[in-house]
């Protein structure tokens, strides 16, 4: 079987989509726009070694972050097909 090559080896590289609003998709998922939104964002807690109950709650807000960014980017592979999402 032989494998066909996307790229051809341009110096500038080799790209999927003209713009975010193509359609993409990977194996054999419905192609769909780039993911985008919100909870994509790059988290900024900080947090601190005061164990007081503002470092707690600055704990709980940033896993709770952490949770709805790894959500987000599990719906984003799922829809590019990327990984299949279950078993």
């Amino acid at each position: 079987m032989s494998v066909d090559e996307l790229s051809k080896k341009p110096a500038d590289g080799t790209r999927l989509g003209q713009s975010s609003a193509d359609l993409i998709s990977f194996c054999g998922a419905t192609p769909v726009v780039q993911p985008s939104g919100a909870n994509q964002g790059v988290m900024s807690a900080t947090l601190t070694a005061i164990a007081t109950d503002a470092a707690l709650s600055l704990c709980v807000s940033a896993l709770n972050a952490t949770n709805v960014l790894l959500l987000q980017l599990r719906s984003d592979l799922v829809s590019l097909g990327l990984v299949k999402g279950s078993a």
